[in-house]
């Protein structure tokens, strides 16, 4: 038996992948052959891979024709080609080696369908961070954004200034599940190297993710401004103690606006530059920025009468578009939660109407930027570190299912859509999709992460790249229960509340 990828195509990791999955899950012996895909090679027990441009699909579209007892997956791109192979995964049974006549013609509906991940509040291993990249790619998500620092924890190793790492990596404590300003004594470290980062990368591309590094600022900086104290504010007349912060929610410690710091700035892109070479994103955080350190210091009030702005929200609009003019200068469109729409800079000193907007308060964040020309991710009404059955429920079980707040079912997540319901229709196209958020406060492993994020990515998955008009939950709900055995295969821990609806 055969797979047979496309002469001068670069189909060879997708046809490998395909007959290791084959392998794995049926016990499945394929030989991976480069040849032209034709009659002569369209044989018995035989799947062949091609890159055909259609203008019936999208880039990321696919043609699968299953047979007479062979497969042909015909992508768009070779990324058409994995979903290809997905969906012919999907379809092959685990306990019988048999596949339906089908042919299928699939594209997705959004261009931004992702995940998001927090590693900062806690972290975890380049391992776990493979295995949720292997899912995302199952379901067809092609966006992993990466949170790599907050105020309790800088995670990513930065080359000339190691005390990032050394002192902005470790924290003294942790809050314990039931005690949210308690602690549990224990100090915790961890970061990627260099070399970890490049080999998540690596591996994303083989798996055709997209991965979106975020380096937060102005605020969310206490664990960077602990390691190196003149980045911070430090003629506030506000105490400055910077540490790692020990405890989750909003934090005062900010970056100040020296044009010293600019140059750290430009330092950490440029490395992150050399890190995501595949990467066409940079997020640069921008959210909840409170700003009584600006307010009270001199040399921040003296910046803002030296740009002739109004306030510190000015400020911080301001701070905003010199970074995505450093993130533009290293090759990259930058990104940011909603509040970089906020405060009114001076002429030109707004961001540009290439910057991503990631609406996370509201929908209707996501609708002022789209009317204003700006590209929009929806996360708003996304968040999978919310409860995904009541929240007594969920504690009845024991103080570890734990969750931020709030209640986002599985079908609330089916049932979104990342279009605002007031923009109007010549603005619909700046919407590029949405993403599901992972904030790992209350994740204390990965055990609980896979519970959080397990089945509501399926949710998000199919509501992102199916036809609004085909989308019927009920449906779904009946098709989930062969999901719930995938993961149970694939030894990844989903919500147990969906138990009832396996067979």
């Amino acid at each position: 038996m055969n797979i047979v990828y496309e002469q001068n195509t670069e189909l060879k990791d997708e046809a490998t992948y395909l007959a290791d999955k084959l392998k794995q899950n049926n016990n499945l012996s394929f030989n991976v052959k480069e040849a032209p895909v034709d009659d002569s090679t369209k044989t018995e027990k035989s799947i062949t891979l091609s890159v055909e441009a259609s203008a019936t699909v999208s880039e990321e579209g696919y043609k699968l024709n299953i047979v007479d007892g062979q497969a042909n997956i015909v992508g768009n791109t070779e990324t058409g080609v994995l979903y290809g192979i997905q969906t012919l995964l999907q379809l092959l049974p685990y306990e019988k080696n048999t596949l339906p006549i089908v042919s299928i013609i699939d594209y997705p509906k959004f261009s931004w369908r992702g995940m998001h991940i927090d590693v900062a509040r806690n972290f975890f291993s380049v391992d776990n961070i493979k295995k949720f990249i292997d899912q995302l790619s199952y379901h067809k998500l092609n966006k992993f954004h990466w949170h790599l620092t907050d105020d309790q924890g800088w995670r990513i190793e930065i080359r000339d200034w190691p005390k990032l790492t050394e002192v902005g990596g470790c924290r003294a404590s942790t809050p314990p599940y039931g005690d949210r300003t308690g602690s549990d004594g224990q100090p915790t470290c961890g970061y990627y190297t260099q070399e970890e980062i490049k080999e998540v990368v690596a591996y994303a591309k083989s798996r055709h993710v997209e991965v979106i590094p975020e380096i937060d600022m102005p605020g969310h900086m206490a664990a960077a401004v602990a390691a190196y104290p003149e980045l911070g504010v430090t003629d506030t007349t506000e105490p400055f103690k910077p540490e790692v912060k020990t405890t989750w929610g909003v934090h005062p410690y900010l970056l100040n606006t020296d044009v010293a710091t600019f140059r750290w700035i430009d330092q950490i892109f440029t490395q992150i530059a050399e890190l995501f070479p595949n990467s066409r994103y940079v997020h640069l955080g921008g959210d909840e920025a409170t700003k009584e350190q600006w307010k009270t210091s001199k040399s921040e009030q003296d910046r803002i009468k030296e740009l002739k702005l109004s306030d510190e929200n000015g400020l911080q609009r301001w701070f905003v578009r010199e970074v995505e003019k450093t993130i533009n200068s290293k090759g990259f469109t930058a990104v940011g939660w909603d509040e970089v729409m906020e405060g009114r800079g001076v002429e030109g000193d707004d961001i540009s109407k290439n910057m991503v907007v990631m609406a996370w308060r509201d929908k209707d964040k996501g609708r002022l930027a789209a009317e204003r020309g700006n590209p929009v991710v929806m996360a708003s009404g996304l968040y999978f570190d919310h409860y995904q059955a009541p929240e007594k429920q969920e504690l009845a079980k024991g103080v570890e299912y734990e969750a931020i707040c709030c209640l986002t079912t599985l079908q609330d997540v089916y049932n979104y859509d990342p279009i605002p319901p007031k923009l109007a229709i010549e603005y619909r196209g700046n919407i590029l999709g949405a993403q599901g958020q992972l904030w790992s406060e209350y994740m204390h492993s990965w055990d609980k992460v896979e519970y959080q994020a397990f089945p509501r990515m399926a949710a998000l998955s199919e509501m992102l790249w199916t036809p609004k008009e085909r989308q019927n939950y009920e449906d779904f709900r009946g098709r989930l229960n062969s999901m719930l055995a995938y993961y149970e295969r694939e030894n990844i821990r989903y919500g147990e509340i969906y138990d009832g609806l396996k067979q």
